[in-house]
């Protein structure tokens, strides 16, 4: 039989030795060659716009779009999202912003709904070519995300095909006076 006395020393000395293995850092615990287990920390809300739509009005555009993050952590702030004028689908120093309105934080899976109305800019403001109205989610990236390359939607508001078309049927039309004048098209004979 063991005396007391002896299984309150066993008893404290593992005690002791539990506290302190539970003091040492995770990376002094394991051995060497292996892999933590621990998840990452890194950022991972991941912010992209979803069914982007625009009306037409006589002076105005109306956009509608939802932001939502498909990634699986909450985005750590508010941001804006960014509406503008671009003359190709890649928001750049070169595009006029019409609007920037605020989103709210956004956890896994979250959804903001936006809706705003932009004055269409002046034709001499517009670029040349092709015009797309774009909608950024965090626009002005402040916030860290798993990708930052698929936060725009983009939608095509005019395109420079119909001036082409208008213009390939100016010189069609021209053509075909000028074949007129020869008489080339509309041979002319003596019956009657």
């Amino acid at each position: 039989m063991t005396h007391p006395s002896h299984a309150l020393l066993r008893r404290a000395i593992a005690v002791a030795a539990i506290a302190s293995c539970a003091s040492l850092a995770p990376a002094a615990v394991a051995s060497p060659g292996t892999k933590s287990t621990s998840p990452k920390r890194g950022p991972a809300a991941d912010l992209v716009v979803r069914d982007l739509d625009v009306e037409f009005g006589s002076d105005t555009l109306m956009v509608y779009a939802d932001v939502v993050n498909i990634g699986n952590r909450k985005a750590q702030r508010r941001s804006e999202a960014v509406v503008a004028i671009s003359g190709d689908e890649i928001l750049d120093d070169d595009d006029e912003i019409v609007d920037d309105p605020t989103v709210r934080r956004l956890g896994p899976n979250g959804r903001y709904e936006l809706e705003t109305e932009v004055d269409v800019p002046a034709d001499e403001d517009l670029p040349s070519g092709d015009v797309y109205l774009l909608v950024c989610a965090d626009g002005y990236d402040a916030v860290r995300e798993k990708n930052e390359a698929n936060n725009c939607a983009a939608e095509l508001i005019a395109s420079d095909e119909e001036a082409v078309d208008e213009d390939d049927a100016e010189d069609a039309f021209e053509d075909d006076d000028s074949d007129e004048e020869s008489g080339e098209d509309f041979p002319v004979t003596d019956e009657r």
